[in-house]
């Protein structure tokens, strides 16, 4: 069991693009939460609808907008 974690957790690192703009709302938010030392309710709650994005398709597709793209249509 054990290999088979470390194995998916490989590839999905293998796999893994820095430069998308899927992880653009947890690098903003944990780069504030760092800056002021703490994390407040909105923070949690961004970074919770983050790290369930895969639960569904809408925020999937959302994650996958860039942020100039969301600013200029909203």
């Amino acid at each position: 069991m054990m290999k088979i974690c470390v194995d998916r957790l490989l590839d999905a690192i293998g796999r893994y693009d820095p430069s998308g703009c899927y992880d653009e709302v947890f690098t903003e938010v944990s780069d504030r939460i760092g800056e002021r030392g703490e994390a407040g309710k909105t923070d949690i709650c961004v970074l919770i609808a983050w790290k369930r994005a895969t639960q569904g398709a809408w925020i999937t597709d959302f994650l996958l907008t860039p942020e100039a793209a969301v600013r200029d249509r909203t």
